[in-house]
């Protein structure tokens, strides 16, 4: 009968799983496309946008990623293209993530908009993956289905604004690689403590996932000791219990003890849990290792424009600081409703004064936790451990880019908060949860749901605004100068921008905005002083430069531009001092050779400026200027034959060039190579139609093969681009006389 009974209940639990899975399924069914679409909506207004900010150096500019034939150098270099090991690094070692841009140039080439898709869809995975690991985690933790928690901290994190630095900017990726491959080594892990077991191929399939997200960025090496914190919490494991049993199995009274097999079964439940977190933590210290390794045991140097808390001189302000960033950290994930790409050089100073409001403002919510933690010990308050869960995603995620272990490149960064917001997001659905629960009011109630939707709809509109502020990089420094105003590198790279788009006047302003927000900025210095040499202020130029190297003495482009600044006035030896210096800070320095061979022209040193261009189109064989002026060089030294030869390695590096051809061409025309002339004339013309001194020369080609009617038709096409042009003019008449 009792056999029958227990049968009976035994059919009863099963019923209630299969009901329980059933309920999940359903739910799931509607959770995770509805995820999927939100995750999609809120940051695809920027899809179609241009490369900015740093997307220019990591993959436009990026040696590996131009040359797919390089991709193995990705092992070996950094996330910007150089030696790892090279004292100019920033030691960012993230191949996979270089790797993604590899494939994605290799089939899209330059075309944005995939790039940007693949990121969305990136942000989207791991929207799921947050939605199964909470899922999964409160199954572990509780055994209730909490489908609807997981669902809302995954709408949360589908939609919050301090995501779109990692999905609008293309070099965000690295984030949200990371991302994916920690939260799938969280989920495998959970999974393992589901089944009770951790065969040697999950062991495997644990340790390359954690690798993935560490080779994606350096943030993921948190993704072991997240898993075990979770098996901890799980096990509920105590070490004091550990203690308390090894003490009581050395006395003579524990032997014949009732309870002992009960403790038994505790300790080795702890025993496995330590065992595994042990594990953890080797595997982490053996990661870690690797990466010191990879960097040749020497980290990366940031400047203090970079990060003036860290260079700040007093350790007690610089820990202060760093613990007001923590809070600024926090604010942002409460209220994304000013966010900026770029926090740094005076948008954030470090705290100097116990007086400081901010210092005052640490001191209180320093107080305040601690309160709060003495409460939780003292009154035994519960936590649920989902809670403890939420937490350690967020404090674990956050540690690498705290600078308390060590220091990092940037003040404040929004794209660092993308994982510690999973338990965030994950923390504010169980306040969520908890208060309707708690509210017994029907009204009450729908007033808390019609909140958490207005606050939802609030963050889909600021993520798809911050999205579209991300289109262009004009766009972008405009936005970050309403939010960092007192920022002197928005301010500058606004004037970098500006300055290309041709608009010189108003990138001035940037500049000199710039410099007055930070008198001691080189780069804005040297920049400015392009716009002065470009105009042909050169003594404007000099003073600016002067001070620039002052600053700087190693600055190699600020020497070479000070350079120019002196041969615009002609003050030749002053020149070649100042290119001489900028070589011999940097070796082979194209730019700077091109100008001292153009300082050599100037001075009638024809042979020595050939030298030099030669030597320059050897260190970098697409220099197109170097080549232009060594082919103008060699024809007015009437040595085409020369010309001729080094076409083949012109063209080699510079087919699309207009200017390469139109020499070519020229050189061949005066050899009296008609049809090798009009080849190049003609490649010529078609790279570049408006340029009215093609179309001369090629008329003139025309003119000496008694190809009349294409002769008129070349020189009428130069007077429509220039109709002043008398050589046309001359040779038309001409040409109209000998028709008549």
């Amino acid at each position: 009968m009792k056999h029958k009974v227990s049968s009976h209940r035994d059919t009863g639990r099963s019923g209630e799983k299969v009901r329980s899975l059933l309920q999940r399924t359903r739910q799931t069914s509607h959770h995770i496309p509805l995820l999927l679409v939100l995750s999609t909506i809120c940051f695809s207004t920027n899809i179609s946008g241009d490369f900015v900010f740093d997307d220019t150096e990591a993959i436009v500019k990026n040696p590996i990623v131009r040359d797919s034939n390089r991709w193995l150098d990705v092992l070996t270099s950094d996330f910007w293209g150089r030696p790892i090991r090279s004292e100019h690094s920033h030691k960012s070692y993230r191949p996979i993530t270089t790797l993604t841009f590899i494939f994605n140039r290799i089939f899209f080439g330059l075309d944005t908009t995939p790039y940007h898709i693949f990121n969305v869809l990136l942000h989207s995975i791991v929207t799921t993956l947050v939605y199964k690991a909470t899922s999964n985690a409160a199954m572990l933790f509780d055994g209730t289905c909490t489908e609807k928690l997981a669902f809302h901290a995954a709408l949360l994190f589908a939609v919050h604004p301090v995501h779109s630095e990692a999905v609008a900017n293309i070099v965000g990726r690295a984030e949200l690689l990371m991302a994916m491959f920690a939260l799938l080594t969280v989920n495998v892990y959970i999974e393992c403590l589901k089944m009770g077991e951790f065969t040697l191929e999950r062991k495997c399939t644990l340790l390359a996932l954690s690798l993935l997200a560490l080779f994606s960025k350096e943030q993921g090496i948190i993704a072991l000791p997240l898993c075990a914190s979770i098996d901890l919490l799980a096990s509920a494991f105590s070490i004091t219990r550990l203690i308390r049993v090894f003490k009581q199995s050395c006395s003579s009274s524990y032997r014949n003890n009732r309870s002992k097999n009960d403790n038994n079964k505790f300790v080795s439940n702890d025993m496995r849990c330590l065992l595994r977190v042990l594990l953890c933590t080797f595997a982490t210290m053996g990661m870690l290792l690797i990466r010191l390794y990879i960097n040749g045991f020497k980290s990366p140097k940031f400047s203090s424009f970079d990060n003036p808390i860290a260079s700040h001189p007093s350790a007690f302000f610089r820990l202060f600081s760093y613990c007001y960033l923590i809070v600024l950290n926090i604010w942002l994930l409460v209220n994304p409703s000013k966010l900026c790409f770029d926090y740094s050089m005076g948008c954030i100073t470090p705290i100097e004064s116990v007086f400081d409001r901010r210092f005052c403002l640490t001191i209180s919510i320093v107080i305040v936790i601690i309160i709060l933690l003495y409460r939780r010990i003292v009154n035994c308050l519960a936590w649920s451990r989902l809670t403890y869960f939420g937490f350690s995603i967020a404090i674990l995620a956050f540690l690498p880019a705290s600078n308390f272990f060590l220091t990092v490149g940037f003040v404040l960064a929004e794209r660092v908060l993308y994982l510690p917001s999973v338990g965030f997001c994950i923390l504010v659905a169980i306040v969520y949860d908890k208060l309707k629960t708690q509210i017994s009011d029907h009204s009450k109630n729908e007033m808390v749901r019609f909140a958490a939707c207005i606050i939802l709809l609030l963050g889909v509109n600021k993520s798809m605004e911050r999205c579209s502020e991300w289109r262009t990089e004009l766009d972008l420094y405009r936005s970050g100068l309403v939010v960092c105003p007192t920022n002197a590198k928005i301010h500058y790279n606004l004037g970098k921008v500006l300055a290309d788009s041709g608009d010189s006047l108003t990138a001035e302003v940037s500049y000199k905005s710039a410099i007055r927000l930070n008198p001691s900025y080189d780069h804005a210095m040297n920049n400015l002083a392009n716009i002065y040499l470009v105009r042909g202020q050169y003594s404007e130029a000099e003073k600016l430069l002067k001070k620039c190297v002052q600053i700087r003495s190693g600055f190699a482009a600020a020497w070479m531009n000070l350079g120019l600044a002196m041969l615009g006035q002609r003050k030749f030896k002053e020149s070649e001092e100042c290119f001489r210096m900028s070589l011999s800070i940097r070796p082979n320095y194209p730019d700077c050779l091109y100008n001292l061979g153009n300082l050599y022209l100037q001075q009638n040193k024809k042979r020595l400026a050939e030298s030099i261009w030669r030597n320059v189109t050897r260190i970098q064989m697409d220099h197109e200027r170097a080549w232009v002026n060594l082919l103008v060089l060699l024809d007015e030294l009437d040595d085409c034959e020369e010309v001729i030869e080094l076409a083949d390695s012109a063209l080699e590096y510079l087919d699309d060039r207009a200017s390469i051809h139109f020499q070519l061409g020229t050189c061949f025309g005066k050899m009296a190579q008609f049809g090798n002339a009009e080849k190049h004339l003609r490649k010529a013309v078609d790279l570049q139609r408006d340029n009215a001194l093609y179309w001369t020369n090629l008329g003139i080609l025309y003119q000496r093969w008694n190809r009349t009617e294409n002769a008129i038709e070349a020189y009428r096409m130069t007077l429509t681009l220039q109709p002043a042009s008398q050589t046309a003019k001359d040779n038309l008449g001409k040409l109209a006389h000998k028709l008549n």
